[in-house]
């Protein structure tokens, strides 16, 4: 199963811990895990959600590694992935 990690990046310090940590342990459970943190650097926000975007759609599963209140990014990934039918892995 492909799971799609979203979580708060702009407003979290330690996101990327925290991502590599989530990736650590979905993998460890053996799930094929999309952590976004991967993505190439020096992009526009447009060209992230661009890439985020395709690959929940190319997913089975998505996982919040942490609070999503304050992100636009997370909440767009978390309507796609309600409107796509993933499954909300806790």
């Amino acid at each position: 199963m492909k799971v799609y990690l979203s979580g708060d990046m702009s407003h979290t310090i330690d996101f990327k811990k925290d991502f590599s940590n989530a990736e650590k342990k979905l993998t460890e459970n053996n799930y094929d895990v999309f952590n976004p943190c991967k993505n190439p650097e020096g992009l526009t926000r447009e060209d992230y959600m661009k890439i985020d975007l395709e690959a929940v759609t190319q997913c089975d599963a998505i996982y919040f590694v942490n609070f999503v209140g304050n992100s636009k990014g997370c909440l767009i990934e978390k309507i796609v992935a309600d409107a796509c039918g993933l499954i909300q892995l806790n």
